[in-house]
């Protein structure tokens, strides 16, 4: 959905996704990630984006339909190699689980609507706090409207990797 509004309906980037992970323990923290690449001087104006789709889910009975039966499908075929099977259980362990999940998240998925997506967005992803990371020549970016989504922090290449 990321993809194709940012992409495709928008034409503000060369890549664009978001996910949601739950934690690997009980109790932990769950995580949304998103990731955009796009023209540097387009980045005010695709983080703009980005961010009114992330708070303001583009809800379509169509894409949640494709999305589902994608995810459906990736149930059906995916399955453990012999190689993972332990380190699957240990997961699971982690997370206070009783045998395996799959089933129970197979049918909870069959049996979901665009509301419980949308319910969902605005439980857990609407309006919630974002950090955000630019990486970029920030001379060919307009800082100022870029200002306007958050506070923004440069930090120097030597800040962030050890030479």
């Amino acid at each position: 959905m990321v993809l194709q509004e940012l992409r495709e309906a928008r034409g503000l980037a060369y890549s664009a996704g978001a996910g949601y992970h739950a934690g690997t323990r009980k109790g932990e923290q769950d995580m949304m990630w998103a990731g955009l690449g796009c023209q540097v001087d387009k980045t005010p104006e695709a983080v703009e984006a980005f961010i009114d789709i992330l708070d303001n889910l583009p809800a379509s009975e169509d894409r949640f339909r494709e999305s589902q039966k994608n995810l459906i499908n990736r149930y059906r075929t995916a399955k453990i190699g012999f190689r993972q099977v332990l380190g699957q259980v240990r997961a699971w362990r982690k997370l206070e689980l009783i045998g395996d999940p799959r089933k129970t998240r197979f049918e909870r998925h069959q049996s979901a609507t665009l509301d419980t997506l949308v319910q969902f967005h605005g439980a857990h992803l609407k309006g919630r706090p974002k950090l955000i990371s630019i990486v970029g020549d920030s001379t060919r970016i307009d800082m100022q409207r870029l200002g306007k989504v958050g506070k923004i922090r440069s930090v120097r290449l030597e800040d962030v990797f050890v030479f």
